[in-house]
Formats: structure tokens, sequence, C-alpha cells
């Protein structure tokens, strides 16, 4: 059991990392309207990634 919760922190850590690293040049940028949409979604998330970089 412990190990589960274990692996379901890496995998959330992971997922947060991934969102805060720019988008690699191979990868699709997401267009402005998915940016808005997720901004409007969570404001705090996209303010702390720009603070980040």
């Amino acid at each position: 059991m412990e190990a589960g919760r274990r692996s379901e922190v890496g995998r959330h850590k992971e997922l947060k990392e991934r969102l805060l690293r720019p988008f690699p040049s191979h990868e699709p940028k997401p267009n402005s309207k998915d940016e808005e949409g997720r901004s409007k979604a969570n404001p705090r998330r996209s303010c702390e990634a720009m603070n980040r970089q």
C-alpha cells in the first residue's frame, strides 16, 4: 500500500515538472485558446509557472 502511494506521488511530481517545463520544440505548442482556458481555470498555477521561468 505504501509503495503504491509513493508511486502516485512520483507520478504527480513528474506531471507537475512536465507542466512547468517549457514545451520541447518537437512537441506541438498548445494554441492560445487552450492557454487562455487553462489560465482561466487555474490562474495561480500559470502565475507560478511564469514566475519560475
